[in-house]
């Protein structure tokens, strides 16, 4: 069904939740650990969609999908194992990127409330620090891109930072371990938002929705 796809779903987060018994026990739970109402709300938001829009692709109801993680946290369906996704939210949004092969996607508000400079020398390769220091404006286009690869990848931070750049249209891996090749394209959800896909296909086919409910 998505061979040579990838669908993205941008999901409103502040939304006043209808829905309480989607979420397995595990994930209220979690849900439950925040301290704000607000910050409860879009957790919950967030993986009641999840849970919907999965379950339109594996066609099963949404209280039926099962997930496993992997060592690094890596979320993956037991019952649905054809179906690739990834989830990432930023203050108001969630982007679910759904696919048939490996990605990672990553979103973030954009803001000027920090040291881009200083963040990009500690976390970025010497080429990506390169641009941001010419254009400090690109910090959240690489950070993004450099978020999405590692989410893909399944191994999260413990892959070393500076050990690839995204200044390309494929990921630079500096010391591969496989012939795998990685591309990362960069997306513009909303207003002051930016996003990053990054995938295993260098042509596809992508489309893009807008999930407004149920929550």
């Amino acid at each position: 069904m998505l061979s040579r796809q990838i669908h993205i779903w941008r999901v409103p987060l502040d939304t006043p939740p209808t829905q309480s018994d989607i979420l397995s026990p595990d994930q209220r739970d979690r849900a439950a650990r925040f301290f704000a109402e607000r910050d409860r709300t879009r957790f919950h938001n967030a993986h009641t969609a999840l849970r919907h829009i999965l379950a339109r692709y594996a066609r099963i109801q949404p209280r039926a999908l099962e997930f496993r993680v992997n060592a690094y946290g890596k979320p993956s369906l037991v019952n649905a194992p054809g179906i690739e996704f990834n989830l990432a939210h930023s203050h108001s949004f969630a982007l679910i990127a759904v696919a048939s092969s490996p990605l990672g996607i990553d979103i973030e508000r954009v803001r000027a409330d920090f040291d881009v400079i200083a963040l990009a020398h500690r976390f970025f390769a010497p080429a990506e620090t390169a641009l941001v220091r010419a254009d400090p404006g690109r910090f959240f286009e690489f950070w993004t891109r450099k978020e999405a690869f590692i989410k893909a990848i399944g191994m999260g931070v413990s892959f070393p930072l500076q050990g690839f750049d995204t200044c390309a249209d494929r990921v630079n891996i500096y010391s591969p371990t496989d012939s795998t090749a990685w591309y990362v394209q960069t997306l513009r959800p909303d207003q002051d938002y930016i996003a990053a896909l990054v995938t295993t296909q260098p042509n596809i086919n992508l489309e893009q929705f807008d999930w407004t409910g149920p929550f």
